[in-house]
């Protein structure tokens, strides 16, 4: 008997939500290294932003001089260079923690695949790590994990199948 068309449409669904979660999971250093260095450049630039100006140097901070044209009032150029300066530095302590919170939402996937992991068959774990984990650009292709490990492609997919379904399961998607 088969089943519904709903039901095999949902269990594909929650499949692919899986398999996008283990392609996050797999590639959480790689990401996190790539986070870590925005987070490096953002700091950096509110650093020089911070810095004290050099006193022969136009500041772009407000200022105010006696005995100046316009009643030693601060010249709009100058007012809105201070505040495109304080902008610019609201900005980037938004970006930065964007990224921070990024990196956590990542990490907490991360945790979350590594305790459900030790949890499952050690050969289901051993697929989806030669699969998922920490790979770059390029999956290593089921026949290569399959001949790996003894197995046929088609019993590798298989096996992979059972276990991105139990992970699924086990992290309640």
């Amino acid at each position: 008997m088969q089943e519904p068309q709903g039901v095999e449409q949902t269990e594909k669904s929650k499949r692919a939500a899986m398999r996008a979660i283990l392609e996050k999971w797999g590639t959480a250093k790689k990401y996190i290294e790539d986070k870590q260095d925005e987070i490096k450049d953002f700091t950096m630039l509110l650093d020089l932003l911070d810095k004290e100006p050099d006193e022969s140097r136009n500041s772009a901070s407000l200022m105010s001089w006696e005995g100046m044209p316009h009643s030693g009032q601060i010249s709009n150029p100058t007012e809105n260079m201070a505040l495109g300066v304080q902008g610019l530095r609201m900005t980037y302590k938004r970006q930065l923690k964007l990224l921070e919170e990024d990196i956590d939402n990542r990490l907490k996937i991360k945790r979350a695949v590594d305790v459900a992991l030790t949890d499952t068959h050690r050969e289901y774990r051993d697929i989806l790590c030669a699969y998922y984990r920490d790979r770059g650009d390029r999956a290593p292709t089921w026949d290569k994990i399959g001949e790996a490990m003894g197995y046929t492609e088609d019993h590798v997919k298989r096996l992979e199948r059972i276990a991105v379904d139990w992970l699924a399961d086990c992290l309640e998607l």
